[in-house]
């Protein structure tokens, strides 16, 4: 599974910092949650518990 970073936006007025990913799972199943949370906290460098997950679909076929 490999975890790109395409936007990183800093949110001053909520003292965040929200970004948006794409995983490559190729010939993989849809990966868990839990293990997305995981890989996206140790590239962005912070706790699992200070992430948070919004939204997470798959595109079929692609």
């Amino acid at each position: 599974m490999k975890v790109e970073v395409i936007k990183r936006t800093e949110n001053p007025l909520l003292k965040r910092v929200e970004v948006e990913f794409r995983i490559d799972h190729s010939g993989a199943p849809t990966p868990k949650r839990s293990e997305v949370k995981s890989q996206l906290a140790s590239l962005l460098g912070i706790s699992e518990d200070l992430l948070v997950i919004e939204r997470f679909t798959s595109t079929h076929g692609r």
